[in-house]
């Protein structure tokens, strides 16, 4: 596999915009002299519009794609990658993550988001979810709607979990991991 750092394109609204990418990578496996390139997966990584481009790709060719991880990218195409690992870094919770059915473990890590929307229990086939928050105060509720949620793996500077949160994570079978975040 190859790993991949995305800063340009953001959209791959037009199939111009996307076939010259692919080019591109054609033209660099063969300059490279590395042409196992063209059929290598990629694990993407990209910040603001290069994380545009991370999602938007993994979302057109999900087979190119072995994780994908997007660091505050502004918007995101509808049509979305049939990934199960996602690992993101954002400002606010994206809409198009309730179209992720397929994910099993979601990595979310930001600095501002202090609440988890209630789009979280649409991931029903969760097993994995890692908050590494800073301002994360609670819990969130939604956590116990996941019924396939195996591990749950907090960081945060500031967490209060109660003692009846954690009866039903008892009774749900759900691992907790606490590691507080230094600063």
């Amino acid at each position: 596999f190859a790993i991949m750092g995305t800063y340009n394109w953001g959209s791959f609204e037009s199939s111009v915009e996307f076939d010259l990418f692919e080019e591109c990578i054609f033209n660099f496996s063969n300059l490279s002299g590395h042409p196992e390139l063209v059929d290598a997966p990629f694990l993407f990584h990209g910040h603001s519009n290069g994380g545009m481009m991370t999602h938007n790709y993994s979302a057109l060719r999900p087979e190119k794609c072995i994780a994908a991880l997007v660091n505050k990218g502004g918007s995101y195409l509808e049509s979305l990658p049939n990934l199960t690992k996602l690992d993101i870094v954002i400002d606010e919770m994206p809409t198009s993550l309730k179209h992720m059915t397929d994910i099993t473990s979601l990595c979310i890590r930001s600095e501002n988001i202090s609440q988890l929307d209630k789009q979280l229990i649409l991931l029903q086939n969760l097993e994995y979810v890692g908050l590494f928050m800073d301002k994360l105060v609670y819990l969130p509720d939604t956590i116990f709607g996941l019924v396939n949620l195996k591990t749950l793996e907090l960081k945060a500077s500031s967490l209060i979990i109660n003692e009846k949160e954690l009866e039903r994570m008892e009774k749900s079978k759900i691992k907790l991991l606490l590691n507080p975040l230094k600063h």
